[in-house]
């Protein structure tokens, strides 16, 4: 037992040093809040927000990151849902354990709508709008534990912007009030690697 204690202390401050050209795998969990414009509002039925969860392969340098992940979210309204998978690149602005950055990247993102209608006696018609191609994706976080192999954290707020419409794929043209828009999504996510 001593052995292993004395063992730990001695790699404690090879744990300490900030790492560089490491790979991180992480789960993350997100609240999203779809930003829908003046005509998507005119969508019937409200959007809500809701939660997404992620997995995220990471390689980190002193000063930057490289990451792919995969996201999917609307796991508690549904309204809107989205899949996301993207690759991004992002700057680092510290050395320390804690630091900001910043990053930009490329996805194929999925999000799809669906909209109740014509309620009546405790029942409702349901028509659906989806799209799916292209997105951008900006992010702003802090790095935590970053002198940490196991248990860095992420704290980021993150913007997708779709490069495509939702458009109409079911029901009635009155349920669509406006025809098709854009729906960015704002996500605050939180994410623990190890």
């Amino acid at each position: 037992m001593r052995a292993a204690l004395a063992s730990l202390l001695v790699s404690l401050p090879a744990l300490a040093e900030v790492p560089g050209g490491h790979v991180y795998f992480g789960l993350g969990g997100s609240w999203m809040v779809p930003l829908a414009s003046s005509d998507m509002r005119g969508f019937r039925g409200p959007l809500h927000q809701a939660v997404a969860l992620s997995v995220e392969l990471a390689y980190e340098t002193q000063h930057a990151l490289v990451a792919v992940g995969i996201e999917y979210g609307g796991l508690t309204a549904f309204q809107p849902e989205f899949g996301l998978v993207s690759l991004r690149a992002g700057w680092i602005l510290g050395e320390g354990p804690t630091a900001p950055y910043l990053s930009a990247g490329m996805g194929l993102l999925r999000e799809s709508v669906q909209l109740r209608y014509d309620c009546v006696g405790g029942g409702c018609a349901v028509a659906s709008a989806e799209g799916n191609g292209g997105a951008l994706s900006l992010e702003a976080g802090v790095l935590f534990f970053r002198n940490l192999a196991v248990g860095r954290m992420v704290l980021a707020a993150r913007l997708v912007e779709p490069f495509f419409e939702v458009r109409p794929q079911s029901g009635p043209s009155y349920v669509y009030l406006s025809g098709s828009d854009h729906l960015p999504l704002l996500l605050f996510t939180l994410r623990i690697y190890g």
